[in-house]
């Protein structure tokens, strides 16, 4: 350490990181600030299938046609417009075995680096 302070543990949530079609990498909560807007939503995923695939899976207290619209163009806008961004009403988020919901998820192999937010 030479004289300096050591960190002993990090404390936080890990995210995996999604990347726009062009391979730039999109901060996990850049989602959650669009999705924040919509009081319909219930609970929400996010998750990247492919170089150009996303998912986004929703549970709505109401289906408002134009207001799933609004959201797929807004986070396109982020991605690229080449993105194709399925939207996936669905009854519920699945819970993870720590009992919380993963928001954001990347499950292509080409990138599966993760960016970790501590307090």
């Amino acid at each position: 350490s030479n004289g300096y302070p050591v960190l002993g543990k990090l404390y936080g949530r890990r995210f995996d990181l999604t990347y726009t079609t062009n391979g730039i990498p999109i901060y996990p909560l850049a989602y959650g600030r669009i999705l924040k807007n919509y009081n319909s939503i219930l609970q929400w995923q996010f998750i990247q299938k492919s170089e150009k695939g996303y998912s986004l899976n929703l549970v709505l207290k109401n289906e408002d046609k134009d207001q799933i619209e609004d959201m797929k163009r807004q986070i396109q806008e982020i991605l690229g417009n080449d993105a194709i961004i399925d939207i996936n009403l669905v009854k519920e988020i699945p819970v993870m075995r720590s009992g919380k919901r993963k928001p954001v998820k990347n499950v292509q192999r080409k990138h599966r680096y993760y960016f970790k937010n501590t307090i």
